[in-house]
Parts: structure tokens; C-alpha cells; sequence
């Protein structure tokens, strides 16, 4: 009986012990994320992204070209390296590719060599990753050959890939009139796709923009 009390008494402090180290863990992890938190906050007003960064714009193109019919809607915002033309922008797109009769998701991003003009040429370069959002129509077909051919017909499903990358090489030109707030851009662009079966092919493009142009530009 005395034995079995004191499991007891030994259990109910070993109980204690435990849930004064669960709370002790809880203050510190507690603690440790208000640390972590004002630490960032810290970083974010000491971090003058005006000192780095200058508005590049939001935009939407209109692109087309390649062999299969490509028909590319694309959003866009990016930024320049404050005082430099390296430019950057990350892109949302959607893309009907008129051979497969698929529409596809993007998501890609560009760097550029932009100048500060008013007319300013630019070269590029990107990539961006793709996902098929619909399925290929079935295209129907005739098993067997030659006129007296019995055989039934077939549903073929045209290969191509779900999901894939592509990179691709750019030039335009954009131009963004003094004392507006908007610009327009040509580009081109050549396209490197991973996808099986798919060739490299060119795209154009035309862009329009919404972006204040800086007094001090040529």
C-alpha cells in the first residue's frame, strides 16, 4: 500500500516537472519569435528600399508568333537598380497554344539592360515555368489503312507535356513620353522551350504600361 502511494507522490512530481518544462519551452519559443519579429521590423525600417529600388512599372502584353499558333496574355511589374539600367521583372501569363489546343499558366521573370530614356532600346533575357490548365482535344482516327479497311476508328491523344520550363533571349524597344504616365513597347522574343517535340520560335509582342516618368530622363 505505502509502496503504491509512493508511485503516487513520485508520478504527481514527475507531472509537475513536465508541464513546468512544456511552459518554460512555450515562454522561450515565445520569446524567441517576438525577438525574431522585432529584429525584422528593425531590418525593414533600416532598409531604405527608395536608396535601391526605382518603379519600373506594371504592364500588359499581347504576344504571338511560333509555328503552333502561341497567343500569349501576360501581367507584369518590375523594377530598376536605383541609378543603374539593369531592370527586373517578374511576370503572370496565360497561353493558348493553338496546335495542341491547350491553354497554359505561367509564371516567369526577365532582366534587362534598360536605360532611363525616353526612347531606350533594351536586351534581355528569362525564363519562366508553364502548366497546362486544360487537356488536348482527342483527335480522332482510322485504325487501319487502305480502302476496304474495317477496322474502327481510334482516339489519339496528342502527346506534349504538363507542365515544362522555357528560356528565352529578348530585344524592344520602349518608349515612354515626357509628362505621361504611361509607356508602350515592341518586343521580340526567342524562345527556348524544354517541352518534348517543341523547336525553339519567336514571339512579338506589344506592351502597354503604366509607370510615372522621372523629370531627369533623356
Amino acid at each position: 500500500m505505502v509502496s503504491r502511494e509512493w508511485r503516487m507522490v513520485a508520478l504527481r512530481k514527475r507531472q509537475s516537472v513536465a508541464g513546468r518544462g512544456s511552459s518554460v519551452l512555450a515562454v522561450l519559443l515565445a520569446v524567441c519569435a517576438v525577438g525574431v519579429s522585432g529584429r525584422a521590423r528593425a531590418f525593414e525600417s533600416e532598409f531604405d528600399r527608395a536608396a535601391y529600388e526605382e518603379p519600373g512599372g506594371l504592364w500588359f502584353r499581347v504576344g504571338w508568333g511560333g509555328a503552333d499558333g502561341v497567343l500569349d496574355l501576360t501581367f507584369g511589374e518590375g523594377v530598376w537598380l536605383a541609378g543603374t539600367p539593369v531592370f527586373g521583372g517578374l511576370e503572370a501569363s496565360l497561353s493558348w497554344r493553338g496546335e495542341e489546343e491547350t491553354l497554359y499558366g505561367g509564371l516567369g521573370m526577365t532582366f534587362r539592360l534598360l536605360p532611363h530614356w525616353g526612347a531606350a532600346p533594351f536586351v534581355g533575357a528569362g525564363g519562366a515555368y508553364w502548366y497546362g490548365l486544360t487537356e488536348p482535344e482527342p483527335e480522332p482516327r482510322e485504325a487501319g489503312t487502305g480502302s476496304g479497311s474495317s477496322l474502327p476508328i481510334e482516339t489519339v491523344i496528342r502527346e506534349r507535356d504538363s507542365a515544362y520550363w522555357d528560356g528565352f533571349a529578348e530585344c524592344g524597344l520602349r518608349v515612354h513620353p515626357a509628362g505621361r504616365p504611361y509607356f508602350v513597347e515592341l518586343v521580340a522574343r526567342y524562345v527556348f522551350p524544354s517541352s518534348r517535340g517543341d523547336s525553339p520560335y519567336w514571339m512579338t509582342g506589344f506592351v502597354f504600361g503604366n509607370g510615372a516618368r522621372d523629370a531627369d530622363w533623356n
